[in-house]
């Protein structure tokens, strides 16, 4: 969907804001920087905890498991959806998607650390890793993987590009991506850059504080 005039404009002045280069330069640094094994694990809980769930919510969560050393520990579904999952919906399946993630995590792993292509590495978490969709298989492969080639199509994104009735399906998903890639071309920047902005817009959260 074409740009509005205002939204444009817009866009234009964010991205001549020095202040909010700034920002964003830090961002791309954060987002550049190699994960430990570790890292890449809790990145991965993260996005499988997502779907359904306030941003604040889920980072709450998402400290609550490395407090728990879930990484480390062996915790039974019944404990996470007691423990650090309690309060979350669908805490009961999700409990089970982040043991079955962590016991399969090794390919997961060598997938992030082979650095292959980021859509070939999106479509193979999606058929692989129970719970991943294309939007948070995208998330994954950002936080975790250092890839900044993919949307993360969510309500942000839907808004953005006035999308009504949400995500049908991935061929779907591929074509909103297109049309928020030549956006992001149309403007000069990054679709990193362009999702850190739209996500801050509408989600009211600073944008130093992406994840």
């Amino acid at each position: 969907m074409p740009l509005t005039k205002h939204h444009l404009v817009r866009l234009r002045k964010v991205f001549s804001n020095t202040k909010i280069l700034e920002v964003l330069w830090k961002l791309n640094q954060n987002f550049s920087v190699v994960r430990s094994d570790e890292q890449v694990f809790y990145e991965l809980c993260f996005c499988l905890c997502s779907p359904q769930v306030k941003f604040s919510t889920n980072r709450i969560t998402n400290q609550l498991l490395q407090e728990a050393q879930f990484y480390s520990e062996d915790i039974s579904n019944t404990r996470l959806s007691s423990g650090p999952l309690k309060g979350m919906r669908f805490r009961a399946v999700k409990s089970a998607r982040l043991n079955k993630a962590k016991a399969g995590f090794e390919p997961i792993l060598r997938l992030i650390r082979l650095r292959i292509d980021p859509t070939l590495a999106r479509k193979w978490l999606v058929k692989n890793v129970e719970g991943l969709g294309m939007k948070t298989a995208s998330h994954f492969l950002r936080n975790g993987g250092r890839v900044k080639e993919l949307a993360i199509v969510d309500t942000h994104i839907l808004k953005f590009l006035k999308i009504e009735g949400g995500v049908k399906d991935h061929h779907h998903y591929s074509k909103i991506e297109g049309e928020f890639r030549k956006i992001a071309d149309n403007l000069g920047v990054s679709m990193f850059d362009l999702d850190a902005v739209v996500w801050s817009w509408y989600s009211g959260i600073p944008l130093r504080e992406v994840r």
